[in-house]
């Protein structure tokens, strides 16, 4: 019974951590950073799963840990505890896949310099999906980009006032 609780417990603290971008979700890793902004228009959106990579490896390591253990204890036939470490391992797969699953979109995106970007991103609760043709912007650092609505965004600003150098 023990094994049975350390594996949950294990499971349950891997599916806590991930780096999940979505439109209003930062890292404080990202405070202060500039970001490059560029207009874009959505061409089209599909909602997707989104799995941690690696994250059945563990559990079908632990699951068969478990699953073996947890046969040895009634019997001394190498064959069973094979057995059960497979079914644990199996067990242990499914558990882990479901428990870092979560929901996204995949967005492809047209540049207004003609490029077509795509990219994967978390929805988070309270955050709507952009639609086909909606007015967007991609913004751009480094690996991280992420989709953004242009919603908010006016359609002509004055240019900015520039400060000149007086000797």
């Amino acid at each position: 019974m023990k094994p049975f609780f350390f594996l949950g417990l294990f499971l349950l603290l891997s599916a806590c951590s991930s780096d999940k971008v979505s439109q209003d979700l930062y890292q404080t890793t990202e405070i202060g950073k500039t970001k490059r902004i560029l207009p874009c228009t959505v061409i089209s959106t599909r909602e997707v799963m989104i799995r941690e990579s690696g994250s059945g490896d563990k559990g079908e390591a632990i699951g068969f840990i478990v699953g073996a253990l947890a046969t040895s204890e009634n019997n001394d036939s190498p064959l069973v505890r094979y057995l059960g470490g497979l079914l644990g391992g199996a067990a242990g797969r499914h558990a882990s896949d479901n428990l870092n699953e979560r929901a996204g979109v995949e967005y492809t995106v047209l540049l207004a310099s003609g490029e077509e970007r795509q990219l994967i991103q978390d929805i988070q609760d309270g955050e709507s999906i952009l639609s086909q043709g909606q007015a967007c912007r991609l913004q751009v650092s480094g690996d991280l980009n992420r989709v953004l609505p242009a919603t908010h965004y006016p359609d002509a600003v004055k240019r900015p006032r520039k400060t000149t150098f007086s000797d």
